[in-house]
């Protein structure tokens, strides 16, 4: 009886050691942390079939899209703690207020780079003065506007 116990032991001990052999070994950690200063922006991408969560510290601008590319929001110096990411979308967050923008996923769920443009396009006008804005993208969007203006808003043929 003991010498089956100490058989089957070392089958199993067999076993484990080749099992951990063919499972490929992850030379990088659980999840990423990405720290930005001012003026500083991350694009993120979801590259998973998946939903992932994505943990904030700090105050920052971002702009959320979909996996076809469509805006599905943003906001100005936020400080909500945590995004849920949708499988294939994206997230840009540009680092706004005082301190650091820390963020903070699963190394499995997102490919991370840096980013030159911010997450929002900001512009203020001197009294008087105009601007032009065009809307490059496939679904609506909104613009945001402070202050006292007038404007004009054109369709794709030009017309008010």
């Amino acid at each position: 009886m003991k010498g089956k116990y100490v058989s089957f032991s070392a089958i199993t001990l067999l076993f484990i050691v080749l099992l951990l052999g063919v499972i490929p070994q992850k030379t990088y950690a659980a999840s990423f942390t990405k720290i930005l200063q001012n003026g500083e922006s991350l694009r993120i991408i979801n590259k998973s079939s998946e939903s992932h969560k994505l943990s904030f510290e700090g105050t920052y601008d971002f702009a959320q899209y979909d996996a076809r590319g469509n805006v599905e929001g943003y906001g100005k110096d936020e400080t909500f703690s945590s995004r849920w990411i949708s499988a294939g979308g994206s997230i840009v967050v540009t680092k706004t207020g005082n301190g650091m923008v820390q963020v903070t996923g699963p190394y499995d769920g997102f490919t991370v780079t840096n980013r030159e443009n911010p997450a929002l396009f900001t512009y203020t006008l001197a009294p008087g003065a105009s601007m032009e804005a065009t809307y490059t993208g496939t679904s609506y969007a909104s613009v945001s506007m402070t202050g006292k203006y007038d404007f004009a808003l054109y369709n794709s043929s030009g017309e008010l």
